[in-house]
């Protein structure tokens, strides 16, 4: 795929911090900072840094349909393009998953449940994902079946009510502890 022109992940580091790694060229724990993040931001070892670092890009990196300004440090949410998560009698080929970072900041951004809200309607499957704990999983939720009423309906309290009760559900969902063992992520 290509990248946006002109989009740089600048000071944004949030891919090497929250995004669990668990591959041969390299295994990392979710939700802790990458061995090679600098404290200012930036990798230690970028020109040699492993295959799995280099091919992989957040949805705001390709995809002009993301805004400018929601970078993820910016919007509070990593966007990636997955199908991660989608139930097997889900129709669709294409698939978001939606990290949220910060939800005060995610969810007071109008565009951005507008957005959500666009997805859902146009059959985009969507999962939502919330879990900050360092060395834990995050919990996911997929959201088409169930927000799918509140988007028919078109109001942002309809769509919100809907959100924010799949978010406490994945507060109060239990976490998967993450350590790594002989190079691997193995849980607990």
């Amino acid at each position: 795929m290509k990248l946006v022109p002109n989009r740089e992940c600048g000071s944004c580091t949030i891919c090497c911090h929250h995004i669990p790694i668990n591959q041969p060229d390299f295994v990392k724990l979710p939700n802790v900072d990458c061995e090679h993040l600098l404290k200012k931001g930036g990798c230690s070892i970028y020109q040699t840094r492993p295959a799995t670092c280099a091919g992989w890009y957040c949805a705001w990196r390709f995809s002009d349909v993301i805004k400018d300004d929601w970078r993820p440090d910016k919007l509070g949410a990593l966007i990636d393009i997955s199908l991660n998560g989608v139930p097997d009698d889900f129709h669709t080929k294409e698939g978001i998953v939606i990290k949220i970072l910060d939800k005060n900041k995610a969810f007071s951004n109008d565009d951005f449940l507008k957005f959500i809200a666009i997805m859902v309607n146009r059959g985009t499957a969507v999962t939502l994902s919330f879990g900050l704990d360092p060395g834990y999983s995050a919990a996911s939720a997929f959201l088409n079946y169930e927000l799918m009423p509140a988007v028919k309906k078109g109001t942002k309290k309809a769509i919100l009510e809907v959100i924010n009760g799949i978010m406490d559900q994945l507060e109060k969902f239990p976490k998967i502890k993450y350590r790594i063992e002989d190079g691997k992520l193995v849980t607990d």
